[in-house]
């Protein structure tokens, strides 16, 4: 849960929980899928078209 949280502070979103989706040595495991929306995505990382934040 507190990943959850925490990825939810960044602004992801949760896409679903997918149970006994994997197994890992033997073992059925849950799977919690969570997206960052492409929108979101180019807001954060998008640099500016002017470029005048980069160091010279």
């Amino acid at each position: 849960m507190r990943n959850i949280n925490l990825n939810s502070r960044f602004g992801f979103e949760l896409e679903g929980v997918f149970l006994d989706d994997i197994t890992v040595r033997g073992k059925h495991q849950d799977v919690v899928r969570m997206a960052l929306f492409k929108s979101l995505w180019l807001r954060i990382f998008s640099a500016p078209s002017d470029h005048d934040w980069l160091p010279r």
